[in-house]
């Protein structure tokens, strides 16, 4: 994995409405391609699957629009999912993919930026 170049601690609206979520967002150097490789890791007890909309919509208006970079068109977005161990079982990070409005999740061994 490669230098960490932005790490920022964001809040993002639930599905419950009294308990926001948080999470840490690390924006990689880009080494070997040039896409840019976004590391995402809930820290709350919030599920990730059911929120992840709200995840990628604070991601993206809180520091890739200061980047001018659209997560879906030119970001890898990972989610390091060690802490979801029900929701990801037997996964530490997974590849957020997207398919028009759907998101879908991609066991990967490694975060390649």
């Amino acid at each position: 994995m490669s230098e960490v170049v932005y790490d920022v601690d964001l809040l993002f609206q639930t599905l419950e409405e009294d308990q926001p979520g948080s999470m840490q967002v690390r924006v990689m150097a880009p080494i070997r391609k040039s896409r840019l490789s976004v590391v995402v890791e809930v820290t709350s007890a919030t599920p990730v699957k059911g929120n992840i909309k709200a995840i990628v919509s604070s991601m993206q208006a809180d520091v890739l629009n200061r980047l001018k970079i659209d997560a879906v068109q030119e970001a890898d977005v990972f989610l390091d999912v060690r802490k979801q161990p029900k929701e990801f079982p037997g996964c530490k990070s997974v590849k957020l993919t997207f398919d028009g409005d759907k998101y879908g999740f991609e066991k990967v061994d490694e975060i390649v930026s």
